[in-house]
């Protein structure tokens, strides 16, 4: 019973803070969103949150097709980045942590995770990614490697421009071979794009 009124509160919240009533019909849910963003545009995450809830509750099409939208446009709601920060063991704010230092706790994470795990990390990645407007954590959430930065921070190891070839080709083996089969094809053709910039032969001829 505690949970239901609590449920119903927060969503009374939700309306609420849209500048709506629980009763308004779905097209002006829509018009108090666009407005309310409109108006302050900062807390629009937060506004996000208010109408995904309602949509979920209210199983409305025109209202999830709208969240949709907005999601497809790269926005997270607060809750749902609280949860991604949360899923790496963070802060749910992110705390202090950078870019780098969430892909290496996703990268931690994603190797020693099943399928169905690793789909998880990815859409988690890929929310933080997106809100922080970071290619490094969107590519790593869509599996893509397109810079050296992005290529050196999959191998791992402390890698960089001045890294001995054999060790590289080396540790490259050895990530290839932890990758499931679909990927693999995926990665050799990315890094094509970086590794060559390297000027080692025996790096491009690796890769490709």
């Amino acid at each position: 019973m505690y949970d239901v009124v609590l449920h119903t509160n927060i969503l009374v919240s939700y309306f609420a803070s849209l500048g709506a009533l629980s009763d308004f019909a779905d097209s002006l849910v829509d018009f108090a969103y666009e407005r309310q963003t409109q108006c302050d545009a900062l807390n629009e995450p937060y506004y996000y949150e208010c109408i995904q809830s309602i949509a979920k509750q209210r199983g409305s099409e025109e209202l999830q097709l709208k969240t949709a939208m907005l999601e497809s446009k790269g926005l997270v709601s607060r809750r749902d980045l609280s949860e991604a920060y949360r899923y790496f063991h963070l802060p749910s704010d992110g705390g202090a942590a950078d870019d780098d230092r969430i892909y290496n706790v996703f990268q931690a994470q994603h190797t020693d995770s099943g399928v169905q795990e690793q789909e998880r990390a990815r859409e988690m990645l890929g929310r933080i990614g997106r809100r922080r407007g970071s290619k490094l954590l969107m590519n790593a959430s869509q599996q893509t490697i397109e810079t050296a930065q992005e290529a050196y921070a999959w191998l791992g190891n402390g890698l960089g421009p001045e890294t001995d070839d054999s060790f590289v080709v080396t540790i490259f083996s050895l990530r290839v071979s932890q990758t499931q089969l679909p990927r693999q094809w995926r990665i050799h053709k990315r890094l094509r794009i970086p590794l060559p910039r390297r000027k080692s032969r025996s790096r491009t001829t690796t890769a490709c």
